[in-house]
């Protein structure tokens, strides 16, 4: 399905202002003007956040579906939020807050991004023609919540990095002309910080995003010791481990390895010099971050030790317990990736086989069946391709790229992926 919001032309359109020009949206076949809605809105209430974010009395079945559409969008099943969403705009639309409306608007551009380009693109035009019926920063930012954060991320995914730079640089309310440090300096809106320091890493530019962290670090520290008992100590504590990841992703393309493990190491509470610790930590992802990033750089056995203690294995099991899937998906994801890396191919296909529930003496039509999990359907295909199995990979990829309608992009990434 195509999601189009259509411009207003002629004599409204030359009427709209510089910082509130209007659009009208299509939606779907059924929806309303959203330039009618902006005015029926503006004049039933004034615009202040308290207002704009407390929820209406909505009926039952209306909440349901926007509580739904964004668990769907939290649990990242994309395709069933994208369908919950536009359930929504066409049966709830006319009775949604002008703040709710945007909102929902907005989810069903972040269930789009995390889809094919096509999608991606849709997502895109849906929030440029969005923006088009709010006010602007006079840096050029859409006032509208979040819809110029979606919109660069967007864009990053798209790979038009430089219109997602100055989109966010507006976001932060600094000049494109800006010298290095106020580039560096945290702008107050950690979302628009945070998402710059990772767009400048696929971009290469490095040490802007490693001196935009290291700040946003000091200044997290600072403002928690000067008022440890602030309403915002508990925001501001969720906001250090997301900022010390981007840490750890950034010291590893630029090849700092050791500060990188060091500071895995403190975030999983273990000692600096408990580098040979393969024991979990009980942080479960911080783990799988350091499984990573010992299969980075070449400490495999570690690696491997420690997901086999996180899975409840013992290295010296027998083939059959090492390749019984675990309760945790991402941890068995984890030792595909990382068996494949050790060159551990026959126990890698055992245990993805295991995980979508075949036998290895299967037919191939049978193993040619998708599991309904994107990730290990797509992990075995490129499997079999290091394996030589290419009418396998092949057979599966068909029907993968129906199933989950995979676009030209992704299927041709598949087949320049080495496993």
């Amino acid at each position: 399905m195509r999601y189009v919001i259509k411009p207003k032309t002629g004599a409204a359109a030359s009427s709209a202002t510089k910082t509130t020009k209007k659009s009208r949206s299509n939606l779907n076949p059924e929806s309303s003007s959203i330039n009618e809605r902006v005015h029926e809105h503006s004049n039933r209430s004034s615009n202040t956040r308290v207002q704009q974010s407390a929820r209406p009395s909505y009926p039952e079945a209306t909440r349901e579906r926007i509580d739904k559409a964004f668990e769907e969008l939290k649990k990242q099943n994309f395709t069933n939020a994208e369908k919950v969403f536009q359930i929504i705009l066409n049966e709830d639309q006319d009775i949604l807050s002008l703040f709710h409306y945007q909102n929902i608007v907005i989810g069903l551009a972040r269930s789009l991004k995390e889809q094919t380009r096509k999608k991606q693109i849709e997502a895109c035009s849906l929030l440029e023609e969005l923006r088009l019926t709010g006010s602007f920063t006079e840096f050029g930012a859409s006032t509208i919540h979040n819809l110029d954060l979606t919109l660069s991320r967007c864009e990053e995914a798209l790979g038009e990095y430089f219109n997602a730079e100055a989109r966010l640089l507006a976001l932060r309310n600094i000049k494109p002309n800006a010298n290095d440090r106020a580039l560096c300096e945290p702008s107050g809106n950690f979302n628009a910080d945070i998402t710059i320091a990772r767009l400048w890493q696929s971009m290469d530019k490095h040490t802007l995003a490693e001196t935009l962290l290291l700040n946003i670090n000091t200044e997290l520290t600072r403002r928690l010791r000067s008022k440890p008992h602030a309403p915002s100590v508990q925001r501001l504590s969720k906001h250090i481990p997301t900022v010390n990841m981007a840490l750890v992703r950034i010291w590893q393309v630029m090849s700092k390895y050791e500060q990188a493990e060091r500071l895995l190491l403190k975030m999983s509470d273990r000692h600096e010099n408990a580098s040979e610790d393969s024991e979990p930590s009980g942080h479960h992802d911080i783990d799988l971050k350091l499984v990573r990033h010992w299969g980075l750089v070449g400490k495999y056995q570690l690696a491997e030790r420690l997901l086999f203690n996180m899975s409840g294995k013992q290295a010296n099991a027998s083939e059959d317990i090492l390749c019984t899937p675990s309760e945790q998906s991402d941890t068995d994801l984890a030792l595909v990736r990382l068996w494949s890396l050790m060159g551990k191919h026959q126990q890698t296909e055992r245990l993805l086989l295991n995980m979508s529930g075949k036998q290895l003496s299967a037919s191939e039509d049978i193993l040619c069946i998708p599991s309904e999990n994107r990730d290990i359907d797509l992990a075995l295909i490129n499997l079999w391709r290091v394996m030589g199995k290419h009418e396998l990979a092949e057979r599966l990829l068909k029907r993968c790229s129906e199933l989950y309608q995979l676009d030209e992009c992704e299927l041709e990434q598949l087949k320049l992926s080495p496993g």
